[in-house]
């Protein structure tokens, strides 16, 4: 799958593990659809679409800590931040290689320092940070809360000497292999009440404009985006909810990312 493997890796990451081989499948499923429907590039269009759901998370991710940022002034939510804090600190150990929260998993004692002469935990800490930069130089649409986190990111790659523009992650560690211990997820928080949430939005303004202008049609499309909003990131909504919810968007926003109707004759 070329540059597509890591980004799977990446979503296997966070996306809930007892659905692995269904995410494969549907990866599988879009490309070979696309090819059908005589797209030239479906190996770029899947990456596409791969990198869009790991954007998607991360602006998940930022929004949460500034959830919990905003609601500090509760006692549990001070109280929880400062566990959270502690327990980050934990994870962070140069000897501790993995904390699934039900369990604390050490490096080796020839683990701790890797050949680049750091601890490993922060060599590999440095080369995601990288890649979670790379992976949001070019968000669109733009997203306000990652333009702040691009800022978070070159901050804290500039308090680890790293230059953020000169560095690749290729010359930093990755992760050692996880067969050892069982993957572990955090739900999403917080779904909000809103008709479209801003991961499902953006989604919508990526994925969508991408798959119909590669020839799938809108309906398809978005049962294409139901499968990746359930098998990523856990949430189940019907792909009739998604169209008219996309529909109701400003005329603007959808204009230049997908048709406005379904084009005829295409499956």
């Amino acid at each position: 799958m070329r540059a597509g493997a890591d980004l799977v890796d990446r979503i296997d990451g966070f996306a809930p593990p007892e659905l692995h081989d269904a995410r494969r499948g549907l990866w599988r499923k879009l490309r070979h659809a696309l090819r059908g429907v005589g797209c030239k590039d479906a190996d770029d269009v899947v990456d596409m679409v791969l990198r869009a759901v790991v954007v998607a998370h991360l602006g998940e991710e930022a929004r949460s800590r500034e959830r919990r940022a905003r609601r500090s002034d509760d006692w549990y939510w001070r109280a929880k931040v400062t566990v959270e804090e502690q327990v980050a600190k934990l994870r962070e150990h140069p000897i501790v290689r993995a904390f699934p929260f039900h369990a604390v998993e050490y490096f080796e004692p020839d683990e701790v320092r890797c050949p680049h002469g750091r601890h490993r935990k922060k060599c590999e800490g440095i080369r995601r940070r990288l890649e979670d930069l790379m992976t949001l130089r070019e968000p669109a649409p733009k997203m306000r809360v990652l333009v702040r986190r691009v800022a978070e990111l070159r901050h804290e790659l500039h308090s680890a000497n790293v230059d953020a523009d000169l560095r690749k992650p290729d010359e930093f560690c990755s992760p050692l292999p996880a067969a050892r211990y069982k993957r572990w997820t955090v739900p999403i928080a917080a779904r909000g009440g809103r008709p479209v949430d801003e991961l499902r939005r953006y989604l919508m303004l990526t994925v969508i404009g991408r798959l119909t202008e590669s020839g799938l049609s809108v309906e398809k499309s978005f049962e294409y985006l139901q499968s990746i909003l359930a098998f990523c990131f856990g949430r189940q909504v019907d792909a009739a909810t998604l169209e008219r919810q996309w529909r109701r968007l400003p005329r603007g926003e959808r204009l230049g990312v997908g048709p406005p109707r379904r084009p005829p004759g295409r499956t």
